[in-house]
């Protein structure tokens, strides 16, 4: 019986050992099976935010909409996700710019603060807000969230110098309603072309839905676990999930497990739940006892019946352990194959989707498969609109038989490069320059035609801008180049007219009164007269004509100048006015603002001809920008400010543009020829006046000049200075100095002068003139100066002569207008202007008049 009751007592105690250790050998081995399923969870969400951080990396600017359309379509396929995050490096300088540019994207309220909104986050040398969210609601509160308050800081950190992923620790987040535990995903950003960080994406993940599939496999096992976050250096643990029941379980962990991911040690701690702790001891050991109370015998078969059982439970356990890893594994490999194989061809689309140019698909029958967002943006029509539509239809030329060729060539394996004009939604016309080319399946065969367009209607525009200016530029170069050339002319012709003039009046005072050959002189005096008033017209093309500048009321004049011109206008013509109230006046000569609007009214009476139509002469007052300016005839200098305008606009027959490209040429025309100078005089009566002209004309269509003058523009010039007093003069008879270039007008003033008995001496310019004037400055009582010489010219010459002799009476000569000349010179002008050409005896008036002006005898 002792024997019996110690091997009995032995085999209770062998039993319960023997299923101990088979109970813990298999709680291990489901134990085992979570860390995996957590390391798998991990890598597929740092695999999601790997998918968004490519839109950052491949672009230099991603949309409010681009992101949230990346971001629903990770959420939509992994439905862990709580929220995905973009949270950019904004310098502290940049922050104002930064929060104007968010609201301007629809975020009317963005503002950069602390943990809370409203809490302003101070200024700081740089700033990490959450500027993009997906879902919003209900994150709104988290929206421009300073990261750099928030307690993420140092997992962020830790991201950037690794360039990995970091997770954080658990904690409650600031939008969160309840007290539940979350967990944020971290991966920092780095511009793929140059490197540059731009800041971090971001997942954020609640714990119980993170550890969903570990706490589903846990529950089916009859596990409860815990995951902590162990810090390294204090070895304190912050608990990220905990089954429930939990607390349930007693003791020390039946079994404890540490991994790394994201910066961060992970623990997972592991109980049997209460059913699985009931099986760890049966009946069977008690069973035992009872029974070895019978025989040795049937103990002894007993325990090795046991045995036996036991052992193949063993073994069957095992096998069914190692299927179920295995069977697990198999699980594992096929998600992650998937999951790869999905962010590859998500990453791909979005690739695609996100470029700014047009990536347009179609299939081996020419329908659109693929229309990328550029398309959208491009051509204005969406993606649902465009796809199953024949590519042939979007990309036609101006001539189809052309397009069809392109096409067929294109599918041949040639591709083909160009430009097309064509419309958007909404009939804006584009200028699209396209690539087309053919793409293969990976049987070789042709699978479709891939097209990249992109828009070059504003380079195009540009460059016609461009060209428009330069021909503008020449013409106005052309003009300005013309009127130099007729201002040279006139007054060369002046100086010759001058001589041609002065021997007239001289033949006239020697002849006597009845001499046959008066009537002769002076024929050729009145030809000259008018040659002179020719000259004055070429004066006038070049801006250089003789004004009597005043203030003008501009509607007056044009009111007033109209009735004279309805005189002359057709039968069927009507002028029509439209004048302005209350403009200010302009600073001109009203003689040529009349030849202005006579001429302008004649050429548009002209161009009715016999049919019936309306002339409308318009004043108003506008503000010339520099765009405007430029656009005109000789506004390229002229500044920015309010101007006067006068236009004359006909229903005529209107001009070719090369009829309008030489209106302005002198002596051209379309009538018959001997017409005079016409509209170049009118330029450079615009010239000189300080203002500009626009010309707008089409066969068909009519004219219109338009005419913009200075406000209230006041030259600055010098009138004619009182009568010199000069010194006396060493001789009884007066001398005088003449100072000109040409000789024949030096010859034909001595001669003219000496016939009044005067005393002259000549020089042919500056320099001669004041080496004379210095030997004796007291010996000329009147000095005679042209304006245009060479080495000194008259500004030079007279400014050294009013410092040698301040009262000198100085008459200046010139075939350019009095005002111009009194502008050049200053205060400190000539005392008398002397027109170019000039007869005898207003020569000899002049002279005496400042003669009779000094005090006698000194």
């Amino acid at each position: 019986m002792l024997l019996s009751a110690c091997l009995t007592v032995g085999g209770v105690f062998w039993l319960h050992r023997s299923e101990s250790r088979d109970w813990l050998n298999r709680f291990r081995q489901r134990a085992e099976t979570l860390s995996p399923l957590f390391d798998l969870r991990c890598n597929n969400a740092a695999a999601d935010l790997a998918s968004i951080r490519v839109l950052f990396e491949n672009s230099e600017y991603v949309s409010t909409a681009e992101f949230e359309h990346a971001a629903h379509s990770l959420i939509a396929g992994d439905q862990d996700l709580a929220a995905i995050e973009w949270v950019p490096v904004v310098p502290g300088q940049d922050r104002t710019r930064f929060e104007q540019a968010l609201r301007a994207q629809g975020f009317p309220d963005f503002a950069i603060h602390g943990p809370t909104p409203g809490d302003d986050a101070p200024a700081d040398a740089e700033c990490w807000p959450i500027s993009y969210i997906t879902p919003l609601e209900p994150n709104r509160v988290a929206h421009g969230f300073d990261l750099r308050r928030g307690p993420t800081t140092t997992s962020l950190a830790h991201a950037r110098t690794t360039r990995g992923l970091a997770i954080s620790a658990p904690l409650r987040l600031v939008q969160a309603s309840d007290s539940r535990t979350s967990v944020i995903l971290i991966l920092p950003v780095f511009r793929r072309q140059d490197d540059v960080f731009l800041g971090w994406v971001q997942s954020i993940v609640h714990a119980p839905v993170f550890l969903r599939i570990a706490s589903t496999e846990a529950q089916r096992l009859g596990l409860l676990f815990t995951v902590e976050a162990v810090d390294p250096t204090t070895g304190e643990s912050r608990a990220l999930h905990a089954s429930p029941g939990i607390e349930a379980a007693a003791g020390r962990p039946h079994h404890s497990a540490e991994q790394e991911h994201g910066g961060r040690r992970w623990r997972i701690s592991v109980w049997p739940d209460s059913a699985l702790l009931a099986q760890r001891h049966t009946l069977r050991p008690w069973l035992a006892l009872l029974a070895g109370g019978f025989t040795t015998l049937l103990l002894a078969l007993f325990i090795r019946a046991t045995s036996r059982r036991a052992r193949e439970i063993e073994t069957l356990v095992d096998l069914r352990t190692r299927e179920l890893t295995g069977t697990n594994q198999a699980l594992a490999n096929e998600i992650a194959q998937r999951r790869r194989a999905e962010e590859s061809a998500a990453r791909d689309l979005l690739i695609l989707a996100s470029v700014r140019d047009a990536i347009i698909v179609a299939d081996n029958a020419g329908r659109i498969s693929f229309w990328n967002t550029g398309a959208e943006t491009l051509y204005g029509r969406t993606a649902q609109e465009m796809l199953g539509q024949p590519l042939f239809h979007r990309f036609t030329t101006e001539h189809p038989a052309k397009a069809q060729e392109v096409f067929v060539s294109v599918a041949g394996g040639r591709d083909w490069s160009g430009e097309l004009s064509e419309c958007s939604k909404d009939g804006t016309p584009l200028r699209i320059h396209v690539n087309l080319r053919r793409f293969l399946d990976a049987h070789g065969q042709l699978a479709g035609t891939i097209a990249l367009a992109y828009d070059v209607t504003r380079l195009r525009l540009e460059q016609e801008a461009a060209l428009e200016t330069e021909r503008r530029r020449r013409e106005a170069q052309k003009l300005e180049s013309l009127g130099v050339l007729a201002g040279g002319i006139a007054h060369d012709f002046n100086n010759l007219l001058t001589t041609m003039l002065g021997q007239a009046s001289l033949l006239r005072l020697d002849l006597p009164a009845a001499s046959p050959m008066q009537d002769n002189l002076a024929a050729i005096e009145t030809a000259a007269t008018r040659a002179a008033d020719l000259c004055q017209q070429m004066l006038a093309y070049s801006g250089c004509a003789r004004c009597a500048l005043r203030h003008l009321d501009l509607g007056a004049l044009v009111e007033e100048t109209a009735r004279l011109a309805r005189a002359s206008l057709g039968r069927d013509a009507r002028l029509v006015l439209a004048i302005a109230p209350g403009l200010p006046p302009v600073y001109a000569d009203s003689i040529q603002l009349r030849q202005i609007v006579l001429n302008l009214v004649t050429n548009s009476s002209d161009a009715l001809g016999d049919r019936p139509g309306t002339i409308t002469v318009t004043t108003n007052l506008i503000h010339a920008d520099r765009r405007l300016l430029d656009s005109s005839l000789l506004g390229a200098g002229l500044p920015e400010a309010d101007y006067c305008l006068l236009e004359v606009a006909d229903t005529g027959c209107g001009m070719t543009p090369e009829t309008l490209a030489h209106i302005f040429e002198p002596f051209y025309t379309t009538k018959f020829p001997g017409r005079g100078l016409g509209l170049s005089a009118v330029l450079g009566i615009v010239r000189s006046h300080h203002g500009t002209l626009q010309v707008e004309s089409a066969p068909g269509q009519g004219s219109r000049f338009r005419l913009l003058l200075p406000a209230a523009l006041r030259l600055r010039h010098a009138g004619p200075a009182g009568t010199p007093r000069p010194g006396p003069p060493s001789a009884a008879r007066p001398r005088i100095l003449v100072v000109d270039d040409e000789p024949s007008v030096r010859e034909t003033a001595r001669q003219v002068l000496q016939a009044g008995g005067h005393e002259v001496e000549l020089a042919d310019d500056g320099q001669s003139a004041l080496e004379a004037f210095r030997r004796a400055p007291h010996d000329y009582a009147v000095v005679l100066l042209d304006y245009a010489m060479p080495r000194l010219d008259g500004t030079q010459t007279l400014a050294e002569l009013r410092r040698i002799a301040p009262t000198l009476p100085v008459v200046l000569m010139s075939g350019f207008s009095e005002e111009e000349a009194f502008a050049r010179f200053g205060p400190h002008g000539p005392a008398t202007f002397l027109q170019k050409p000039f007869p005898a005896a207003t020569l000899l008036e002049l002279v005496r008049h400042h003669l009779a002006a000094a005090p006698a005898g000194g």
